[in-house]
């Protein structure tokens, strides 16, 4: 239980402030969100290598999720110094070293487990996202901002509940939702369902768990640099809906293959489909975003993906306990699915 607890209670707390972070941003400035997000989350990952119990690691995980959001801020960044026609090529390199992150993380993070132990792999993972945050300070440059039009005294609530008015953007937070959801929830019990399905002797249900994600991660990085500049020639609703549908199949085939081997192949299949999603949501935030609203489009969007991904674990491990795994697969598919006629809106 705990272990759910505390992985998604940082996604949680950053839903509830990652609009206001936007907000923010779009006022004093994106670099020193993207600033803050780093330095903040040094402070609360390297400080979970001092805990004594875990109400205090939970404390810790709920300040991080406050604190950080170091994905949207940067891609708000990029997002308003990139021109209209270039913004899915520049989103799709963030993307791409987000997923390169995902890849290698976890095989540094074991190894870092093995010669520090726990307590030294998360001082380890602050002093690196301490040294990113003064990477940002030193080498990134913000361009003059350009506002929407005259200053306003609106509050910080009304700017930060603004964006639900613009057109289709509550849409594109459900996408939004929905997806992250599902990548959450499915990918959350892996070991479990893996250690049931032939396999190897030298391969243990967690080395494959690992694989998977490692695999998923690859690909997805792999899709990236290929799916921005699509996204600019034809526009991004086309690829999502066929993304989104091949997730689905993808999904539905996992809950039945009876192999790991076959499981790993599907999940990389699934990289792939998970790259197109990610990109075209990515470029459709920004073109839902007035200019100088940058940071607030992101913000609310870091915000739903948050709580798509705290909730997937909790609901998923629900589901489960009712249907099983393989249930669980085939319900995400079919809510992948059932976002189709939201993505063509």
């Amino acid at each position: 239980m705990w272990s759910g607890v505390i992985s998604g209670s940082a996604a949680l707390t950053m839903a509830v402030l990652a609009p206001i972070w936007g907000v923010l941003a779009d006022r004093y400035g994106r670099k020193p969100m993207l600033v803050r997000a780093m330095i903040g989350g040094a402070f609360a990952v390297g400080a979970m290598g001092f805990v004594g119990n875990v109400w205090q690691l939970l404390g810790l995980r709920l300040i991080q999720g406050a604190v950080t959001g170091s994905q949207a801020a940067a891609a708000a960044l990029v997002a308003a110094a990139t021109p209209v026609s270039q913004v899915g090529f520049a989103l799709g390199l963030v993307s791409t070293a987000v997923q390169v992150g995902n890849t290698v993380g976890p095989a540094v993070g074991g190894f870092a487990v093995d010669g520090l132990g726990f307590r030294g792999s998360f001082m380890l993972g602050g002093l690196m996202l301490l040294l990113a945050g003064l990477m940002a300070v030193f080498w990134v440059d913000e361009p003059p901002r350009r506002q929407a039009g005259p200053r306003t005294d609106a509050s910080i609530w009304a700017r930060t509940v603004g964006p639900l008015a613009w057109p289709g953007f509550r849409g594109l937070l459900l996408l939004q939702v929905g997806t992250q959801f599902v990548f959450s929830a499915s990918v959350n019990l892996l070991p479990i369902y893996l250690q049931d399905m032939a396999r190897p002797g030298w391969l243990s249900a967690e080395l494959a768990s690992g694989l998977s994600i490692t695999m998923t991660a690859i690909t997805a990085a792999l899709g990236m640099p290929f799916f921005g500049p699509w996204v600019d020639r034809h526009g991004p609703r086309g690829l999502l809906a066929v993304s989104l549908a091949g997730c689905a199949l993808v999904l539905w085939i996992q809950a039945l293959v009876p192999t790991v081997g076959l499981f790993l192949a599907l999940r990389a299949v699934l990289g792939v489909w998970l790259a197109g999603v990610t990109a075209t949501l990515s470029v459709m935030t920004k073109l839902c975003a007035p200019v100088g609203r940058e940071g607030a489009a992101y913000g609310s969007a870091g915000s739903a993906q948050g709580l798509g991904w705290g909730l997937g674990p909790i609901l998923g491990s629900g589901l489960v306990a009712v249907g099983g795994i393989p249930a669980l697969y085939l319900v995400c598919g079919a809510l992948m699915l059932s976002m189709l006629p939201v993505s063509r809106r």
